[in-house]
Order: structure tokens, then sequence, then C-alpha cells
């Protein structure tokens, strides 16, 4: 998963894009669209499609499991920045 959330800061620093910021905003708020689209300040419609831009670069959906493993290398990954 290090290497999941590796490529999604490259993605944002070659795009001038927030995916690891959406991605643990929305797992902050539990995964709730809602709650997270009005903390980042956006659509929830946004919301949605970042969430989808992030599973099409991670090349796998968003589970539980995967969901599980992708906050502690978030964790990991604001320790280390």
């Amino acid at each position: 998963a290090a290497a999941r959330i590796e490529a999604l800061a490259q993605h944002d620093d070659r795009h001038k894009a927030s995916l690891v910021e959406t991605l643990d905003v929305w797992l902050r708020f539990q995964r709730n669209a809602a709650d997270a689209a009005r903390a980042l300040g956006i659509h929830r419609h946004t919301l949605t499609y970042r969430l989808e831009r992030i599973g099409a670069i991670l090349g796998t959906e968003l589970s539980d499991e995967v969901c599980f493993d992708l906050r502690l290398q978030l964790l990991a990954h604001r320790l280390r920045r």
C-alpha cells in the first residue's frame, strides 16, 4: 500500500491534484461522502469522481480491506513527510 499512496502523491504532483488529501479526508470521515465533501469544500459529485480516479490509479476497488490498509499507509506517509 505504500506504493499505492506514493502513486497517488506522484499523480497529485504531476497534475496539481489533491487525491491523497481527498482519500485521507474521506477515510477520516469513515467514507461518508457528504461529510467529506463538505470538509474538502467540494461538491459530492466531485468527491465521487475523485474516488473513482483513485480506484483507477490504484487498480482496485476501495473495499473495506483496501481502505483499512490505505488508512494505515496514509498515517505512515504523513509521518514521513
